[in-house]
């Protein structure tokens, strides 16, 4: 928000699902010798991750940063690597629950903890958390076939984006002016 006034004039709260914040190590794997910009930058350590870092202000805006212990793309220590944030993790509501990257989307506790922390300002209220049952592993009424097509969609179109050999250069705004 430091970077783009125009955003951080017009956002609230963050509620994140599983962002990659101290990167994904995955990305590397992707990136052996060619991949597309947006998984440069989300390598451990990228210049946009480094940049963002930086600028964050803990105290801006409310934030809430959902993860998964299973995760197979963004480790939970990266999803929960935004200072000052509410970490909600879906296997401390029901332990040993299996949930995947895009499983985050269907997943009752992530559902109940976005719908919390939108109502909530930015910070999920845990009493809605626990009446979220342990035996229901997708949010009922969750259109699956949707949620799968469009799981799809998005990695296509990153995996499926023109590649570079190398991590590109990051121009963002500097506070105050420039760039």
């Amino acid at each position: 928000m430091a970077h783009w006034p125009d955003v951080a004039d017009a956002t609230s709260m963050l509620v994140a699902i599983a962002g990659p914040n101290a990167g994904s190590p995955t990305a590397g794997a992707l990136c052996a010798e060619a991949c597309a910009p947006a998984l440069w930058q989300m390598l451990p350590g990228s210049a946009l991750l480094a940049a963002l870092d930086e600028a964050w202000d803990p105290g801006a805006i409310p934030v809430t940063a959902i993860r998964s212990l299973q995760d197979e793309f963004v480790p939970p220590e990266s999803a929960a690597a935004i200072p000052g944030a509410t970490v909600i993790t879906v296997q401390d509501h029901c332990p040993g629950r299996p949930v995947s990257h895009a499983g985050l989307l269907a997943d009752p506790v992530a559902y109940a903890a976005v719908a919390s922390a939108l109502a909530g300002g930015g910070t999920p209220d845990p009493a809605a958390l626990d009446g979220v049952g342990c035996e229901q592993t997708t949010v009922a009424g969750m259109d699956m076939a949707a949620l799968d097509a469009a799981a799809a969609a998005s990695l296509t179109a990153v995996l499926g984006a023109e590649t570079v050999p190398a991590k590109p250069a990051v121009t963002l705004a500097v506070p105050g002016g420039g760039a």
